[in-house]
C-alpha cells in the first residue's frame, strides 16, 4: 500500500478563496472505493495501490479543472514502501515511539497514561475530601480495573475511609515565668 500527499492549487479563480474548488477534489475521493484519506489544512493524505491512487489524482485534478479554475497546479508526494505494510498511523506511532512519547500502556485497558481521564479534584483540597466517589478519576483504577481483589473504585473508596483527614491545630507554645 502506498501513501500519497496531494495538494492542489486552483489558481486564476478571480478569488482567494479556493475551498469551493478543493470541495470538488474531495467530492472525487468520496466517491473513491479503496481508498482512505485525510483532509489536512495543506493538502490530503490519500492510502492505497500506486496505480490507483495515480488514477485518482489525476480525477481530483481534473475536477478542479471542470469546476472552472483556468489554471491548477497540483503538487504530489508519494511514499511508496515495498519491504512492510505502512500506513499513515503507523508512521505518527513510529515517530512518537522514538521520541519517547506513549511507550507504557495500562495492561487492564490498553491505556496510555494520556488517554486516562483527569482527576477533578485533587486529593487533599476541601472539595476533593467532600466530594462524592462518582466525581473521583483516578488513573489508577482506570489501568488497573481489580486491585486487591476488589474492584478498584470499591478499593480506593475504602482507603479513603480509613484516612482520617482532621485539621491539625497549631501547638501551644509553653511560655515560662
Amino acid at each position: 500500500m502506498a501513501l500519497a500527499e496531494v495538494t492542489i492549487i486552483p489558481i486564476g479563480t478571480g478569488s482567494t478563496s479556493v475551498s469551493q474548488y478543493v470541495a470538488q477534489a474531495v467530492k472525487v475521493l468520496q466517491g473513491e472505493k479503496d481508498v482512505s484519506y485525510t483532509l489536512t489544512g495543506m493538502g490530503t493524505i490519500i492510502e492505497g495501490d500506486l496505480d490507483h491512487l495515480f488514477s485518482v489524482m489525476r480525477k481530483m485534478h481534473q475536477a478542479v479543472v471542470d469546476a472552472g479554475a483556468r489554471r491548477v497546479e497540483t503538487i504530489i508526494k508519494i511514499d511508496d514502501r515495498r519491504d512492510k505494510p505502512s500506513s499513515s498511523t503507523s508512521k505518527l506511532e513510529s515517530l512518537n515511539k522514538a521520541l519517547g512519547k506513549f511507550r507504557w500502556k495500562c495492561p487492564g485497558t490498553g491505556l496510555t497514561p494520556y488517554e486516562t481521564p483527569p482527576r477533578k479534584y485533587y486529593r487533599l483540597t476541601r472539595k476533593g475530601i467532600k466530594a462524592p466517589i462518582y466525581q473521583w478519576s483516578n488513573p489508577l483504577a482506570t489501568c488497573h480495573p481489580e486491585i486487591a481483589g476488589m474492584p478498584a473504585l470499591d478499593y480506593f473508596h475504602k482507603k479513603r475511609k480509613e484516612r482520617h483527614y482532621t485539621r491539625q491545630h497549631p501547638t501551644k507554645r509553653r511560655v515560662k515565668v
